[in-house]
């Protein structure tokens, strides 16, 4: 079973930094909504699950959504 949410947190993290990237190379509209909504599900999925392994991707998650925010704004 944890392993399986590590695998699971390891994918939202890839699905995570190719938003990412795709803002920075290309600057889409799109990718900044989906990169904001992702980090929202995984904010979320930290508060109902409580484990170690989410809370520790959650402070390279917010100086990423600082990032997002800047460059929407």
């Amino acid at each position: 079973r944890l392993f399986f949410l590590f695998f699971f947190v390891v994918l939202l993290n890839a699905i995570f930094l190719v938003f990412f990237f795709s803002i920075i190379l290309f600057n889409f509209t799109l990718s900044h909504h989906l990169a904001i909504y992702s980090l929202l599900f995984v904010y979320f999925l930290n508060i109902f699950l409580n484990r170690k392994i989410l809370l520790v991707q959650l402070e390279f998650k917010y100086f990423i959504e600082i990032y997002l925010y800047f460059c929407i704004s």
